[in-house]
C-alpha cells in the first residue's frame, strides 16, 4: 500500500475522557490522523544561503530555521503514488511494485 502525506493509524487502545476523578466518556479504538513529511522538496537557490558552510544541516534543521525566522514554508498534499525506499526492504517492495504495475 502506498504512503500518503497523511497516515490514518488504528489504535488498539481506547481514549478515556474525564472530569477530575470521574470518567465522562470512552472512545473505542480511535483513528489517529497524522501528517508525514515525504522528503520531496522544491527550493529556490537562495535557500542554500541559510545553510552553514562545512556543517551537516538536515532538512528538519533548515525548516525549523526558516520557521523561526518567520519565512514561509509551503506544503503540498501528495495524493499520487509514493513509496518510501529508505530501507532495503522498502526498496525491494518498490521494485516489486514497479515490476507489477509499470513494466
Amino acid at each position: 500500500m502506498p504512503c500518503r502525506m497523511h497516515q490514518c493509524l488504528r489504535s488498539p487502545l481506547k481514549n478515556i475522557y474525564f472530569d477530575g476523578d470521574f470518567v465522562t466518556d470512552i472512545q473505542e479504538k480511535p483513528d489517529l490522523i497524522t501528517y508525514i513529511l515525504a522528503g520531496i522538496y522544491i527550493m529556490k537557490p537562495e535557500i542554500f544561503n541559510m545553510i552553514p558552510p562545512g556543517e551537516y544541516f538536515g532538512m528538519d534543521k533548515l525548516i525549523k530555521k526558516m520557521l523561526s525566522e518567520k519565512l514561509p514554508v509551503a506544503k503540498y498534499n501528495l495524493a499520487e503514488y509514493w513509496l518510501d525506499i529508505g530501507r532495503l526492504s522498502d526498496y525491494e517492495k518498490a521494485q516489486d511494485a514497479y515490476n507489477e504495475h509499470f513494466k
